[in-house]
């Protein structure tokens, strides 16, 4: 059963690392997150290369670890396909500004939103089907008192993560409207 609840409990887990991907119009260090940087002809973290702060609530400041990687750090932002454009801050610094979102953009993020959520409710389900067919391996007899109640316990189980997930989703359609 606890392996069940794992599969569940990993499910709202990403959903939420997910959810905390999607820009909201306002700097936060999490969107440089899945930016990458060629340094030493490997592919690193921006956060392995440089320092991420928020300077207001449009504008991050990366303040990059050696002066010789900005233009590098900054292609990579623009190429990361996060609609950020940031502007070079001599020595060794980037300005990002974030900008404001539009009405059709917001849109369009809520309705993503509800595909992330989707995806995270059908691993949930699928979970619940994998621990109902380990159920059923079992020696119980599928009628027994002892095999309702650890049917009535998944069952509970699969809830609990769709309304985490739920409230996960509401929440951040909340933050972005």
């Amino acid at each position: 059963m606890d392996k069940y609840e794992q599969l569940m409990q990993n499910a709202v887990e990403k959903l939420r690392k997910d959810l905390g991907l999607i820009r909201m119009g306002r700097a936060n260090p999490a969107l440089l997150d899945s930016v990458r940087v060629k340094h030493q002809g490997k592919s690193v973290a921006l956060v392995d290369v440089a320092q991420i702060t928020v300077k207001d609530a449009h504008t991050l400041v990366i303040v990059v670890s050696d002066e010789q990687l900005v233009s590098v750090v900054e292609k990579a932002v623009r190429d990361a396909n996060l609609g950020l454009n940031p502007q070079s801050l001599p020595p060794s610094s980037l300005k990002v500004p974030v900008p404001r979102m539009a009405k059709e953009f917001r849109e369009t993020i809520i309705k993503n939103i509800g595909r992330i959520a989707e995806a995270c409710r059908v691993r949930i389900r699928s979970a619940r089907a994998d621990a109902r067919t380990a159920l059923k391996r079992t020696s119980l007899k599928p009628n027994s008192d002892q095999s309702r109640m650890l049917e009535k316990d998944i069952q509970q189980l699969t809830d609990k993560y769709i309304k985490d997930t739920d409230a996960a989703v509401l929440a951040k359609e909340k933050e972005i409207v």
